[in-house]
């Protein structure tokens, strides 16, 4: 990692979730085992909300551009009143867009699959060439919750695991017989739904060549635009 690409104490960060509400804080500290302190911010005057062990995206800036890590929460202390969170780095810093974060609510088809050989977790890709020693462990049709460049949500009744990674086939075209998006993606989020009964399934797309990344940018911000439009024409008949 380049030396100016190390986040520090005194940096001025935004914290994120996959609720796509930017919390604006300062690095603090950093701690002899390689951990950070941040005070605990606010959006509108209400707290981000944090749990031991949740995984977050922390966007800090440099010279030359804007990037974003993931970290996860380690500890809480409270000083005068204060409250600060303790944060591990997870991930290598990426050079990223504001455009890449925006997580669009939608609701589009995706199936999912994973694969196993033994014990250990092997993925499934077209170019595997023993595809024929393999088993498929887990496939279910569900539905997304949002959609972004980096990552998606989806809502399951299957109890995954964080760090489990599957293959996802996202249906951004309704037509019968349009392809989907395929997309490997690593879990790194969940929550659980009372209301639903249901799982929230945060996910992020590890690496994908920029075709892909240039598609679902689009997709996105068509769908972002029609919603404006939409939005406008409610408010404007309500006038």
């Amino acid at each position: 990692m380049r030396k100016n690409l190390k986040i520090a104490a005194g940096d001025r960060i935004e914290l994120f979730t996959d609720e796509y509400i930017f919390y604006k804080t300062v690095i603090w500290e950093m701690l002899e085992d390689g951990t950070f302190v941040v005070a605990i911010p606010a959006y509108r005057g209400i707290p981000m909300l944090l749990h031991m062990d949740d995984v977050i995206y922390l966007i800090f800036y440099r010279d030359n551009g804007r990037y974003m890590i993931q970290a996860k929460v380690r500890g809480f202390a409270t000083n005068e009143d204060v409250r600060y969170a303790r944060l591990e780095q997870i991930s290598k810093p990426r050079k990223s867009q504001r455009r890449e974060d925006y997580r669009l609510p939608i609701r589009l088809k995706v199936e999912v699959s994973s694969c196993t050989k033994g014990s250990i977790v092997v993925l499934k890709d077209e170019s595997d060439d023993h595809e024929d020693m393999m088993d498929v462990v887990s496939i279910e049709t569900a539905e997304t919750k949002d959609l972004s460049v980096t990552g998606a949500a989806m809502d399951t009744d299957r109890q995954y695991k964080e760090g489990d990674k599957l293959w996802l086939e996202i249906y951004l075209n309704e037509a019968a017989k349009a392809k989907p998006l395929r997309v490997l993606a690593e879990i790194v989020r969940i929550s659980f739904i009372p209301e639903t009964r249901k799982y929230r399934v945060g996910m992020h797309f590890l690496e994908q060549d920029a075709s892909k990344n240039e598609l679902l940018s689009r997709y996105i911000v068509a769908r972002q635009q029609q919603q404006i439009v939409k939005q406008r024409l409610i408010t404007e008949d309500l006038e």
